[in-house]
């Protein structure tokens, strides 16, 4: 969700206590970026790194007419594992943790400080 290139995502979260959505959005690049949300008139505000990734990477060579040749091969399907870290203005917090796959679409689990929990998802702007 964070890949390589600068992302802006869409974060809608429902607490478990209600239908109401609450929106925000998410940015970031090279697997670090901020989350804000606003619920109920206040804004949590953070960061969200990339915790753990099903990326893998490898090298190459090839023999053929054209001598031997070298490279690097990434691929980026699975799934990409975030924490989120998100804090109000009156020192209230909202922690995430969130999984997402290719296309910059997720899905998390937020609780803040009272232990109201959040379900949510995130989709490309």
């Amino acid at each position: 969700m964070l890949g390589g290139c600068v992302s802006h995502r869409t974060v809608m979260l429902m607490p478990r206590d209600s239908g109401k959505i609450y929106t925000g959005t998410m940015e970031g690049a090279n697997g670090m970026g901020t989350m804000s949300v606003t619920i109920e008139g206040v804004t949590f505000t953070g960061p969200v790194v990339v915790t753990q990734s099903n990326e893998t990477f490898g090298f190459y060579q090839s023999f053929g007419a054209g001598g031997l040749r070298s490279g690097f091969v990434a691929g980026q399907s699975g799934s990409a594992y975030l924490k989120a870290l998100l804090a109000s203005p009156d020192g209230r917090g909202l922690r995430c943790d969130l999984i997402g796959s290719g296309g910059g679409k997720g899905s998390a689990i937020c609780v803040d400080d009272k232990g109201r929990v959040f379900d949510a998802i995130i989709t490309p702007k």
